[in-house]
């Protein structure tokens, strides 16, 4: 009997040309983005990146964050990134503070953002081909109990959701 399943297991050969072929396609996720990991972006550590669902809306604990920096440090001191989408609600206080800026979810500039944050503050996944240098902070604020889906309803690529799954 053949199964017809493209990825069915025939033998270690095949289990081999598998994982290769899944390497070679997380090796060229992006050949931009991944190109960012060869040149280090030096640290400000000014920078505060705020991802809220994958810039869906400007919610839940990140913005409590921002909020609690911006009342207790004052304006100039820190400069804020948020991931948002066009379309996504936006909160005045967020919209109005003069040290924020915008930018779009796996777009060039906001993994130039990413890896240039001191302060990396999100509550989902972060991009698969990121890896927190030495002196960035990352605080994942997911809530919850451990069966949710975590971000695989965003992402449905193989390899998407490799820095969480390892």
């Amino acid at each position: 009997m053949t199964n017809k399943l493209p990825l069915q297991v025939r033998s270690l050969a095949h289990i081999e040309t598998f994982l290769s072929a899944v390497s070679f396609k997380m090796r060229n996720f992006s050949r931009k983005r991944l190109a960012l990991m060869d040149d280090p972006i030096l640290v400000d550590p000014r920078t505060v990146y705020f991802d809220s669902y994958y810039g869906a809306k400007v919610d839940c604990n990140p913005l409590a964050i921002f909020r609690a920096f911006t009342q207790r440090f004052p304006e100039g001191t820190f400069r804020y990134v948020w991931v948002l989408e066009p379309g996504a609600p936006l909160p005045d206080d967020v919209a109005q503070n003069p040290d924020t800026s915008f930018v779009r979810f796996r777009s060039l500039q906001n993994q130039i953002e990413l890896r240039r944050a001191k302060y990396v503050v999100q509550n989902n996944n972060l991009p698969p081909d990121f890896a927190a240098q030495s002196d960035q902070v990352v605080l994942n604020t997911w809530h919850g109990i451990p069966i949710k889906s975590l971000g695989v309803n965003f992402f449905k690529k193989l390899g998407e959701l490799y820095n969480v799954h390892r």
